[in-house]
């Protein structure tokens, strides 16, 4: 309890405290239908993180690289204050601990609060690159089944009706292949084991696919 409410690591409390009042508001305006996070990121311009180049004689060019580094833009705005609030917190109680433990006194605040502003930074890299590779896997497995658009899928699981997918296999260029869930595009077909098809679009997790009666007429062949 001295650890938690000493003067010295008042800014610690504060800022885990903030974090406790965001998580039980952003649970509130959720079950409400309004998300504060989403609030947040739509106040927020959106930022190149990707630009190598810094202008160190402009001052706007600075700080856009220093936004940029700290991930500022490319995290949801509410998630990048829940870390920042949280390591930078957890992260000076550690600080002042260790300190306290070994010399008998707590560091003046100041001198705490800047060792826990360093712990939040590198805590905030870590997890930016952790979210950043997680979004670029989103994003390529998005591609990639976009990528199916057009292609011939054979029925190998079910009897694809409107509303009732089945499953089909069909291979890339890679020469991987590839499981999916299709139903007919028309309301009258219906396609059983055994069947070619062409997607035709994406339906959320599922395709929707045409008969294939001539398969020239495809540019793209599994």
């Amino acid at each position: 309890m001295t650890l938690l409410f000493a003067e010295q690591n008042a800014p610690f409390l504060w800022a885990l405290s903030l974090m406790l009042i965001i998580a039980c508001f952003e649970g509130v305006s959720m079950l409400l239908g309004a998300g504060l996070s989403a609030l947040i990121d739509n106040l927020l311009p959106d930022i190149d993180i990707d630009t190598p180049e810094v202008d160190l004689e402009g001052a706007p060019g600075v700080l856009t690289s220093v936004l940029g580094w700290l991930f500022i833009g490319k995290i949801p705005a509410l998630i990048w204050l829940v870390l920042f609030l949280t390591s930078f917190g957890l992260g000076g109680y550690a600080i002042q601990g260790v300190v306290e433990s070994v010399v008998g006194a707590f560091l003046p605040t100041l001198l705490a609060s800047v060792g826990a502003i360093a712990i939040a930074v590198l805590f905030i890299r870590l997890c930016g690159r952790v979210f950043g590779r997680l979004r670029i896997q989103d994003e390529t497995e998005a591609v990639s089944h976009l990528s199916f658009i057009g292609m011939l899928a054979t029925i190998v699981l079910g009897e694809a009706r409107r509303g009732l997918a089945a499953e089909a296999k069909l291979t890339d260029r890679f020469g991987t292949t590839h499981y999916v869930r299709v139903e007919p595009e028309e309301d009258l077909d219906c396609f059983k084991a055994g069947e070619q098809v062409l997607l035709v679009r994406q339906m959320g997790s599922k395709f929707a696919a045409i008969r294939s009666e001539n398969q020239h007429l495809n540019i793209k062949k599994s």
